[in-house]
């Protein structure tokens, strides 16, 4: 299900030509157990089908959005952006006053969507260490054929405001 989503929303970054990232398997069935058993995994079904999902881990004291994907034909819905208010609730229940998230910085739905959602770069000499070892191990998968950034956005509401 999550794998046939992270399939297709690969597809989009063919016309950025990164081969790379269609490529990369999807998450492994242990992994997002693993992450569903923390609690870590968000998933949004339409009409019984599964269009996106959200996986948290947290690094220097923030809630890390690891992955963030929704299909392609459910682009435009407020998927993603619904994903990430999930996960600054769970931040907000766990006591954590950020988000943070690698992502593309010139890619339309990765930097400047986030940035339409309140994210700001952190420049590398501000990352905490493990943020910092994440943009690393990125970069040694060969994630750097686009600028990449880390974003950061602080915890602001209370968990009875989300929807």
């Amino acid at each position: 299900m999550v794998c046939a989503v992270e399939r297709a929303a690969a597809e989009m970054f063919l016309a950025y030509d990164l081969v790379r990232i269609t490529e990369d398997e999807p998450v492994d069935a242990a992994s997002f157990r693993a992450h569903v058993e923390a609690g870590t995994a968000y998933v949004w079904e339409s009409d019984g089908d599964v269009v996106g999902y959200l996986l948290l881990e947290v690094k220097d004291d923030a809630a890390h959005i690891e992955q963030v994907t929704v299909h392609p034909r459910a682009a435009g819905q407020r998927i993603g952006a619904a994903l990430i208010d999930c996960s600054e609730a769970w931040a907000h229940e766990h006591g954590l006053r950020a988000l943070t998230l690698t992502t593309f910085s010139e890619i339309p739905w990765n930097g400047p969507y986030y940035r339409r959602l309140g994210f700001a770069e952190v420049a590398p000499d501000e990352q905490g260490p493990e943020l910092a070892a994440q943009v690393k191990y990125e970069a040694s998968l060969g994630l750097t054929a686009r600028p990449r950034i880390a974003m950061r956005r602080a915890v602001s509401r209370a968990v009875d405001d989300l929807p």
